[in-house]
């Protein structure tokens, strides 16, 4: 049995358009053919431990796709949050944190990165402050 994982986070390859590059390995790391979201879950399922939480960041127009390919594998969503470059701009990515015991009441709210260019909303730098050195 493979080892198990009590969080798996991750930012999968997700692009589905048709502009590829001619670098091979960076088509690889970005779109979805090289690890389609089917088996993506699939792997991410054998290796989460039985109070694992797997979160990732998607596309939002692909966020209901991914949603009920989970619940086919019985991850059933955790937390939903859409994001937003900045307040007047699109959502564009959704950030899916899944567990294994289904939750009927789960929360779905936005996060905004920027208030203007380079100023960052409160939220973002609390969330981020551990990764970057400049937060």
């Amino acid at each position: 049995m493979a080892q198990q994982y009590d969080i798996i986070v991750s930012n999968p390859p997700f692009n589905t358009e048709d502009y590829k590059t001619d670098n091979e390995q960076r088509n690889r790391a970005r779109f979805a053919d090289a690890m389609p979201f089917e088996d993506f879950i699939e792997a991410s399922d054998l290796l989460l431990s039985e109070n694992g939480i797997f979160a990732v960041i998607i596309p939002l127009k692909q966020e209901e796709t991914f949603l009920a390919l989970a619940t086919t594998l019985e991850l059933y969503q955790l937390k939903i949050t859409r994001l937003k470059r900045n307040p007047t701009t699109e959502i564009k990515r959704s950030l899916l944190a899944f567990i294994r015991n289904e939750k009927i009441d789960f929360p779905i709210d936005e996060l905004i990165i920027e208030t203007s260019r380079h100023i960052y909303t409160t939220e973002y730098i609390e969330l981020t402050k551990d990764f970057y050195l400049k937060m």
